[in-house]
């Protein structure tokens, strides 16, 4: 049975922004970071193989015991050979390919990919992404992530948002929006155009077509 279940990579921001170009129908949690390796992507497992080449070994040596003695090759390196075995190829088993983050930024910026290529020619992608006002990310950080104490004494790593940058037009050109938030629990938006501002919903700025988001550390 083969013991390689999770491979797992750590992915560390020192900075105070970090950057994801994107894309996402929805928040999956840590669905979205899990690859499933198969086929020509399948994972050389040092312990499947140790254990390959264990069986093999022993095999080998009693083949040799049992071969008639020829003292004009009978060496000790021979030997060595015979009770090594012959050679195992890594054993490649299927496996899940995790990417998990060990440390947080204060300030989260979610970037959309907002085009795809067709062809010879680039479009905007208009579909709309959901997302939430407040984002909790432990299901995706590893471990050692240090947790934040909230309420009733439920832990985990929670950005608020605070900005939406939005988009308007099209690939070539068009307009950028900003929904800014009065403040951390402040419930109030005002949205900015240019020299214009006015107040927004929290539900106006949910079904906004969002292009990057801003996300501050929860404590």
């Amino acid at each position: 049975v083969c013991v390689c279940v999770s491979v797992c990579m750590y992915m560390i921001f020192d900075n105070a922004t970090i950057s994801f170009c994107v894309f996402f129908s929805s928040f999956r949690g840590p669905h979205s970071l899990t690859l499933t390796m198969t086929g020509n992507n399948m994972y050389a497992c040092g312990e499947c193989t140790r254990r390959a080449r264990a069986l093999a070994a022993p095999a080998a040596l009693s083949s040799s015991a049992g071969s008639a003695p020829d003292s004009s090759s009978d060496t000790e390196d021979e030997k060595s050979k015979a009770a090594r075995g012959p050679p195992v190829p890594p054993v490649l088993c299927p496996a899940r390919k995790q990417m998990l983050i060990q440390r947080t930024p204060q300030i989260l910026t979610l970037h959309f990919k907002r085009f795809e290529q067709s062809h010879f020619s680039l479009r905007k992608v208009d579909t709309h992404v959901t997302f939430p006002l407040v984002l909790d990310l432990a299901p995706v950080c590893c471990s050692s992530c240090p947790l934040s104490v909230f309420e009733e004494g439920v832990t985990g790593v929670r950005y608020g948002l605070y900005g939406v940058v939005v988009h308007s037009g099209r690939l070539g050109g068009g307009h950028y929006v900003c929904c800014v938030r009065g403040g951390m629990g402040s419930s109030e938006w005002s949205g900015i155009s240019d020299s214009s501002v006015s107040k927004m919903t929290e539900a106006q700025v949910l079904a906004s077509e969002a292009y990057i988001l801003f996300y501050e550390r929860l404590h």
